[in-house]
C-alpha cells in the first residue's frame, strides 16, 4: 500500500465519528512540510503508520513460518505415501502436525497452533 493510499484510509477513518477530524495540513514550504496540524494529528499518523509496519512484519514473519513447514513436510516426507507425523507437540502426544494440516486429537486447534509457534520460537534463538 502507497502513502498516499495509507493516508485516504487514516484520513478516511478519523474524519467518522466519534472523531470527525478536518484535515489540515502543513505546506510544502512550512518549517514542517506535509505534516498535520495540529500535533495530536500528526502523532495519530505517526502511530497509524507504525501499525502498519508492524502488521507487514509479522505477515512476512508468518510467511517465513510458512515458508519454513513446507520445508520440513517436503524434508520429512520424502520416499513416504499418505500422512507423515512431523511432530508431537506436547509429552502427552496429543496434537500433531501432518502433511495435511494440524490434527487436534480432541484439542483446541489453536491452542496446539500456538504450541507450535512457541517451540519454533524457542528453536530459533
Amino acid at each position: 500500500m502507497t502513502t498516499d493510499e495509507l493516508r485516504a484510509k487514516f484520513e478516511a477513518h478519523f474524519s467518522q465519528p466519534p472523531y470527525e477530524w478536518e484535515f489540515v495540513r502543513l505546506s510544502a514550504t512550512s518549517a514542517w512540510p506535509d505534516r498535520y496540524s495540529p500535533y495530536y494529528m500528526q502523532c495519530a499518523w505517526e502511530g497509524w503508520q507504525a501499525a502498519y509496519a508492524s502488521r507487514d512484519a509479522e505477515v512476512e514473519a508468518l510467511r517465513k513460518d510458512a515458508e519454513r513447514w513446507r520445508s520440513l513436510v517436503a524434508e520429512n516426507n520424502k520416499g513416504r505415501h499418505g500422512k507423515f507425523r512431523i511432530c508431537w507437540l506436547d509429552s502427552s502426544r496429543e496434537g500433531f502436525i501432518t502433511t495435511d494440516g494440524v490434527s487436534c486429537d480432541g484439542k483446541d486447534e489453536e491452542a496446539i497452533v500456538r504450541i507450535f509457534d512457541a517451540a519454533m520460537r524457542e528453536e530459533s534463538k
